[in-house]
């Protein structure tokens, strides 16, 4: 098939799971194209701002730069013709109208939702015009239905081009005790700033967090070392490295909704995140906590799960100790992970229902 992917319009996170599905969907055999949107958004951004400012009385809004941006994905498709259906990952910085546009051509969209449960409030807009749509939560599937009957779910999954074990020689800046990287929500800053005061067996924490700026800008930094600052986030490959270099990874799961609004996910979510599966296929051992019923699923009882804090505290004070469990775990996490890639996923889930639905 000629596929087309809509890559998400952010350069971390969602990023990565595009490029798994693009790479997955290749490997497989097919024609594949793409569009990085990640840099026509922020480029009509700037656009409409210059324009503003030379006249005041035009108030431009955040949906034109999309408006704007989703023409250059549709002009992009045409370019690429015949496209069997564009594959739109995460879909929430394309405009409706995008949509309705490749469905006038007779090209069929599939949306690739990447942000259950926590913005499934604002989906609804893009499910009403997507053919297929897919969510990466178990429980919003029905939530889905509702708005769009062909919607399924599809777990998340990883990259064995990039996510595996390193050679066991990781040098300085990749070897840790604990390590955590990843977007630092109110409930984990409570978490972690309890943990950082409990007995930890003499651990050393290296927790490096996400700060995002209403603009949309990017920074990450060390928690204990707030003054220095990194433009950014930090990409894919070299977080690979530091899971391969530390002891322990920590994989808590989000309850935030809106970072911004700072409100939470109104049902709990019943999926795994990319981390477990990427911290797994990589062969790092890791603790998570028991909130998402799923793990269970895809990996039984190799992960070790807290409830809280102090059973965190208690969990690296215990595994600190014995490295031998702690390796003969994560290398039976890295077996049990080993059927969920993109390529799987592509394989058992999206072209199989393609296939049946169009």
């Amino acid at each position: 098939m000629r596929i087309f992917v809509a890559y998400p319009g952010h350069n971390i996170s969602t990023y990565d799971v595009a490029v798994g599905w693009h790479q997955a969907l290749k490997n497989l055999g097919h024609t594949m194209y793409h569009i990085d949107y990640e840099y026509n958004v922020p480029f009509y951004g700037e656009v409409l701002n210059y324009w503003k400012a030379k006249n005041p009385d035009w108030q431009p809004t955040f949906w034109d730069s999309i408006w704007l941006s989703s023409q250059d994905l549709v002009c992009k498709v045409l370019e690429h013709m015949p496209i069997d259906f564009v594959l739109v990952i995460t879909g929430l910085l394309v405009h409706p109208r995008g949509f309705e546009l490749l469905r006038k051509l007779g090209i069929p969209t599939v949306l690739l939702f990447t942000e259950s449960p926590y913005n499934d409030h604002i989906a609804d807009h893009l499910l009403r015009v997507a053919d297929i749509a897919f969510t990466n939560d178990q429980n919003s599937v029905e939530v889905f239905r509702a708005m769009n009957p062909n919607s399924f779910y599809m777990p998340h999954s990883y990259n064995p081009a990039n996510h595996k074990p390193g050679n066991g020689e990781a040098d300085e800046k990749h070897t840790h005790d604990i390590f955590f990287m990843g977007s630092l929500y109110d409930e984990r800053r409570a978490l972690f700033e309890e943990l950082l005061h409990m007995d930890a067996a003499g651990a050393r924490f290296d927790i490096y967090v996400t700060r995002m700026e209403t603009t949309g800008e990017f920074y990450y930094y060390h928690l204990e070392r707030p003054e220095t600052e990194y433009e950014g986030g930090m990409p894919n490959s070299e977080t690979v490295k530091h899971y391969q270099g530390s002891k322990i990874v920590l994989s808590p799961n989000r309850t935030t909704a809106d970072y911004f609004a700072k409100t939470r996910i109104e049902s709990p979510a019943w999926s795994l995140g990319p981390r477990v599966y990427e911290v797994a296929a990589c062969g790092a051992f890791q603790l998570t906590d028991a909130s998402r019923p799923e793990l269970w699923e895809v990996f039984g009882d190799v992960v070790p799960v807290y409830r809280d804090a102090e059973g965190l505290a208690t969990l690296i004070r215990h595994y600190m100790k014995y490295e031998d469990e702690r390796k003969e775990l994560a290398e039976k996490a890295r077996r049990k992970v080993q059927p969920c890639t993109f390529e799987n996923r592509a394989q058992q889930i999206l072209i199989p229902t393609l296939e049946e639905v169009l």
